[in-house]
């Protein structure tokens, strides 16, 4: 059997691990669709009510997904499915709070938090927000967003917590497990820089595990952009899984931010022990 070339996840998952792991996420769901809830109520900018529902999602995936990387899953898909529906589940819970917080921010009298636990009460108060809006209950008017424009608002602001989670939980989940020493391996980025006009020569001898390579092309100069740049993940107990990874990077200045988009040309070529330190060695 020829032994592979490329890293790729096991998909495997820890019996003894994924039970607390999945207790706790559950735990965080509950938590974070109080605070969630009460902030969207009582946010004081109406600009971060935009931002908090994107923050929430990101949030939730990757902190989920970081459960789930402790507990030793392995699998992308597993993580990413489990993110998703506890945060879904947070977001549908999230609407009992929110219910209540909104009536009870109005000062509606004789309201208990059991009028949002019994069903039918908690969709006539919610049919009560759609049609007066969410900041006119019980104030006897104003201008607040009502009907159809608030039912857009409320499928947009689904569409903005959920729609980003698969992304932010499918990246999070990513990164190299030794199954011999059953540990994450530690990524130990920037190795080296080198230009992107030695790309099409680069990228074919890695992926051959051709690591001469290395030594034929010259070094990036500080000011470059874009460059290359190599990142390995090394095993600190057995030694024996290591990878090698090859990155097309663009840093873009917006305002007084500087915006990095990183793209793998070469992803996760298992190299020996001796061939990571070499390569650490530069």
């Amino acid at each position: 059997m020829i032994p592979p070339t490329h890293y790729r996840h096991s998909n495997r998952v820890s019996l003894l691990w994924l039970p607390p792991a999945l207790a706790v996420c559950a735990a965080i769901a509950f938590v974070m669709a109080f605070v969630y809830a009460y902030a969207m109520v009582y946010v004081p900018v109406v600009q971060l009510a935009f931002l908090l529902p994107i923050v929430y999602g990101a949030g939730m995936g990757a902190g989920i997904t970081w459960i789930l990387k402790k507990a030793k899953v392995r699998s992308p898909f597993i993580a990413t499915g489990i993110a998703f529906l506890a945060t879904a589940g947070s977001y549908a819970l999230s609407w009992i709070p929110w219910t209540y917080a909104t009536y009870a921010r109005a000062d509606v009298p004789g309201l208990t938090f059991l009028d949002v636990l019994w069903p039918p009460s908690l969709i006539s108060m919610i049919a009560g927000i759609y049609e007066t809006g969410a900041w006119s209950i019980g104030s006897g008017g104003g201008e607040a967003v009502s009907g159809v424009m608030l039912g857009i608002c409320w499928v947009m602001e689904a569409i903005f917590v959920l729609g980003i989670v698969p992304f932010v939980a499918h990246g999070a989940a990513g990164g190299v497990f030794c199954e011999k020493c059953d540990r994450w391996c530690s990524p130990i980025p920037d190795v080296m820089r080198l230009p992107v006009s030695a790309q099409r020569e680069l990228a074919p001898r890695l992926d051959d595990r051709d690591l001469r390579v290395l030594t034929e092309v010259p070094r990036a100069q500080p000011y470059d952009n874009p460059f290359l740049v190599v990142d390995l993940a090394v095993c600190n107990g057995c030694g024996e899984t290591n990878t090698l990874c090859l990155a097309h990077v663009h840093r873009t200045q917006q305002g007084n931010r500087e915006h990095v988009a990183r793209t793998y040309v070469v992803s996760h070529v298992l190299l020996t022990r001796e061939q990571a330190d070499w390569v650490r060695r530069g």
